[in-house]
């Protein structure tokens, strides 16, 4: 495993230096420099190499596979809004279900997602696991126009299970003329009250506000 070799030093001295290459075995039988350590007054004993490679080796290891603040971590987990995706539980037959319709549609940890259209205005209801309804008010707090809801929802998950809050785009026009308007709407989730804590317009970095707002919607106030 371990050979001696003789290295000549590149210097006006021209002084002869020892070192001690250590190769290691391969499967194939070829062998193959792994480290040289020099030493220019006597030998470095084979136990000193090998601890210090064993030690090393064992740093990396523990650096190259501890995930930082991993228990801590909040991920996201998206779940659909898509129609096809979701079971319609009333309509308003008059309008075939277009202006009044409520639809019960995935989500996490145990909560479930009624969407609701009122009047063509969308918004919508979290059930707890224990069935309890909470009602985010879009209305209220996102805008009064016409609207509707983007094609999926955005939970940011603590310990990628628990949810604590999640994050969704709702479109609408202040006027039936007017250019369309979209905003990320940050929901804050609990099983003992849940309400929109944010709204963040279209723009550069959305995404990103969006998820750092809800990462800390916890401790935010309900608009």
């Amino acid at each position: 495993m371990f050979e001696s070799c003789r290295v000549r030093q590149k210097n006006p001295e021209d002084h002869l230096v020892f070192g001690i290459f250590l190769f290691v075995v391969r499967h194939d039988e070829q062998r193959r420099p792994f480290l040289c350590f020099q030493n220019s007054s006597k030998h470095v004993k084979e136990s000193r190499i090998m601890k210090r490679v064993m030690l090393t080796t064992a740093l990396i290891g523990m650096i190259g596979t501890t995930p930082l603040f991993a228990g801590n971590a909040i991920t996201s987990q998206y779940t659909s809004l898509e129609e096809k995706d979701c079971q319609t539980l009333q309509t308003d037959e008059d309008t075939g279900g277009e202006l009044w319709f409520v639809e019960e549609c995935p989500g996490v940890g145990g909560y479930r997602v009624r969407v609701q259209y009122d009047d063509a205005r969308a918004s919508i209801i979290l059930v707890t696991s224990k069935g309890k309804q909470q009602p985010l008010d879009f209305e209220r707090t996102i805008t009064h126009a016409l609207s509707h809801l983007g094609k999926k929802l955005e939970w940011r998950l603590e310990k990628g299970i628990t949810p604590v809050a999640m994050i969704v785009r709702v479109y609408y026009r202040e006027e039936p003329e007017a250019p369309q308007i979209s905003v990320l709407a940050v929901i804050k989730v609990s099983s003992q009250q849940s309400c929109i804590v944010a709204k963040i317009p279209a723009g550069s970095h959305a995404n990103q506000k969006a998820r750092a707002i809800a990462d800390t919607a916890a401790d935010r106030p309900c608009l």
